[in-house]
């Protein structure tokens, strides 16, 4: 079945909204004042990096962002420095997860593990804001170059 543009908006939207609520769980979780456990963190992680996985899907070949390569070359070397990020995302969550593997599903999480949550969700939504910036200064180029 082909896709519209509107069902592929739609849904990216969906993954996208998916994703902050994700993010949003793992800073309530790793905040000071709350105690949440080692496998309530784990099983949000797996969760987040299968919603990356996704979500960088619709960005990657064949994506969005090739919309952006498409009509907005001048946007290219900034295009091409996000998508590189997903590896290091990617990879990132990866260690996440090995080092809150270490202790007991029922500890609770370490202020260390804590913390690195905290910036990675940090660098995630850092990295979603660029993306969402240059769509929109590629849309915005396209309405500009047709008035």
């Amino acid at each position: 079945m082909h896709e519209t543009a509107t069902s592929f908006a739609e849904e990216l939207g969906h993954e996208h909204a998916s994703l902050l609520q994700q993010l949003e769980e793992l800073e309530t979780m790793t905040a000071g004042s709350t105690v949440s456990a080692v496998g309530v963190l784990l099983e949000t992680l797996r969760a987040v990096r299968a919603a990356l996985h996704r979500h960088f899907l619709f960005e990657e070949k064949g994506g969005y962002m090739n919309h952006v390569l498409a009509h907005a070359p001048h946007l290219h070397r900034r295009t091409e420095g996000l998508l590189a990020e997903h590896h290091h995302i990617g990879r990132s969550v990866e260690e996440l997860i090995g080092n809150a593997a270490v202790a007991s599903p029922g500890a609770p999480i370490s202020a260390e593990v804590c913390e690195h949550v905290r910036q990675w969700v940090k660098l995630v939504r850092g990295h979603e804001a660029s993306e969402n910036l240059l769509v929109m200064e590629a849309c915005c180029g396209d309405i500009g170059e047709e008035d």
